[in-house]
């Protein structure tokens, strides 16, 4: 997990108002990759069991 910084609560309250685009490969949180999948996949209001299911199938992906 990242470090938290002033103004995460705002900025994610805006995401969940209007979501923004990657910038730099990051998302609002400074998360790139798998933690910026979990950002998005927890605003869409995605279950903890949903969330360790996408991570299985795309690491499972990556294996081969």
């Amino acid at each position: 997990m990242s470090q938290v910084h002033a103004g995460d609560l705002r900025n994610t309250m805006q995401e969940m108002k209007k979501p923004t685009d990657i910038i730099g490969g990051k998302n609002w949180l400074r998360h790139a990759g798998q933690g910026q999948r979990i950002d998005v996949m927890l605003l869409a209001g995605a279950t903890k069991l949903e969330i360790a299911e996408d991570i299985i199938k795309k690491d499972s992906l990556n294996e081969t």
